[in-house]
């Protein structure tokens, strides 16, 4: 079990979060809120849920980067720059508008 997010995306990397954490309640309260934005889990497909969790993992380790950089801890502007170029492509794909 998962007590924080992998270092690297891990494909099920959501369900092992362990669920006594405020970050497994908080990333699956947001994997419901994306999925309903979609028209609800059980309309997407297999490669659409498989991008949700791709780009739920992106986000919050967008979030730990800034919050590194915030409290004066390591930041790197490339790998961050990067991770906001595939989370911004994903949702492209998804429909984001």
């Amino acid at each position: 079990m998962f007590r924080q997010i992998p270092d690297k995306f891990t494909p099920g990397w959501l369900e092992q979060l362990d669920n006594r954490t405020n970050l497994a309640r908080e990333m699956r309260n947001r994997y419901r809120k994306f999925t309903n934005d979609l028209g609800g889990e059980e309309t997407l497909s297999y490669a659409q849920r498989s991008l949700v969790n791709r780009a739920l993992w992106l986000e919050i380790w967008l979030e730990q980067q800034e919050l590194s950089l915030a409290q004066g801890g390591d930041f790197d502007a490339a790998r961050w720059h990067q991770g906001c170029n595939a989370l911004q492509g994903i949702l492209t794909k998804l429909g984001l508008e």
